[in-house]
């Protein structure tokens, strides 16, 4: 049989939870079906070695986002290997993709947005009217639209991102088998230096607004002599990290590879944010026997049953914040069963299923008579 050629077109190779979960679907792909090569429309990124290592054929050709020089890049790309498919995640990626195919005459376009996009687009991008309506065109181009929460498809069906014939959900997906080898909790604290007495509470993600960090800044402020009763370790980088330093009651660790580990070693994972799609961090967590405080927000109640496995506050709310934090602080009992439920639940997230659902939707767009 004829492998399919697929382009797979990604902003960049970095430590976030799309570049993570895009990297594992390229390397995890069947190669007896698939034929792929990706393209990198913002540089490199923290992954690019272990994605090279892997085999995977990969273009980039700017250190950042440079529209004029990717996309007479990508063009050359799609003329040169003349893909079945092309596959391109994110907003960004999308745009050039839908451009680049545009200009090519390719028509098998399958796009996946990872995020509720319409806080970004009315709050925190620039000329973001402007840009909703480009990709809201970029996405028409698509034969599939697909998302990694229900909540998020139905968000862009009611609003006109994509129509709901064309939208598909894949959930994230999770290695559970390589987790269930990290070390015990009290091996991975020493390790990392992290001292066994009073809880110990973490934060993944980027350092910014979007992710509710005033937020949680606001709610250690109002829990008594919090220095004295927990800690909370904050990973990762971004516009707020001199914000949160002058704070001082998250302890910075910057980007760590070896999250997860801080994740298990914690007692509590943190997720404040104001939207998202569905977070890795949160699926981690459960995964490594770690309760979570989040947000209810976007995808995320799809993870967390609140009072079952987790506790979920409303965005914005730094007072339910506080008290889902004390409740933490004051109960292990909770924590350890939300913690029990949670490795129930996790199995519904393996990385197989996430692999095998986005290999059916591939193989059918490239079977499908190209969209006129």
């Amino acid at each position: 049989m004829q492998r399919v050629k697929l382009l797979a077109v990604m902003d960049h190779l970095g430590g976030g939870g799309a570049e993570k979960q895009f990297l594992e679907l390229v390397k995890r792909l069947d190669k007896s079906i698939f034929d792929i090569e990706v393209f990198l429309t913002e540089g490199a990124g923290k992954r690019m070695e272990e994605a090279l290592q892997c085999g995977l054929k990969i273009t980039c050709t700017t250190a950042k986002r440079n529209t004029l020089k990717a996309l007479p890049a990508l063009i050359n790309s799609m003329r040169k290997f003349e893909p079945d498919v092309v596959m391109a995640w994110l907003s960004y990626s999308i745009t050039l993709a839908a451009a680049a195919a545009a200009l090519t005459g390719q028509k098998r376009l399958v796009f996946s947005e990872r995020n509720s996009m319409e806080m970004l687009f009315t709050e925190e991008v620039r000329f973001g009217a402007i840009k909703k309506f480009i990709f809201k065109k970029c996405l028409s181009r698509a034969a599939l639209v697909v998302t990694n929460s229900g909540i998020v498809a139905r968000e862009f069906s009611d609003l006109g991102y994509a129509p709901g014939s064309k939208l598909k959900v894949v959930r994230n997906g999770i290695d559970l088998e390589t987790l269930a080898h990290l070390p015990a909790k009290e091996a991975l604290r020493e390790k990392l230096v992290i001292p066994g007495d009073g809880l110990c509470g973490v934060y993944v993600g980027k350092l910014e607004q979007r992710k509710g960090l005033a937020y949680l800044m606001e709610a250690l402020d109002g829990i008594n002599n919090p220095s004295k009763q927990f800690r909370i370790l904050g990973i990762g980088t971004g516009s707020m990290e001199e914000t949160l330093r002058r704070h001082g009651r998250i302890e910075l660790l910057g980007y760590k590879p070896n999250s997860i580990e801080y994740i298990k070693a914690a007692d509590f994972l943190l997720l404040p944010s104001l939207y998202e799609g569905l977070p890795n961090v949160v699926l981690e967590a459960l995964a490594v026997g770690t309760p979570v405080i989040a947000s209810r927000v976007s995808g995320i109640p799809e993870i967390i049953e609140d009072g079952v496995d987790g506790l979920l506050v409303g965005p914005a709310d730094a007072i339910a914040l506080r008290a889902a934090m004390t409740r933490f602080l004051e109960d292990g009992g909770l924590r350890a069963k939300f913690a029990a439920n949670g490795l129930k639940k996790i199995r519904e997230f393996a990385m197989d299923k996430m692999v095998s659902s986005f290999a059916q939707l591939l193989l059918e767009a490239a079977s499908r008579s190209p969209q006129p």
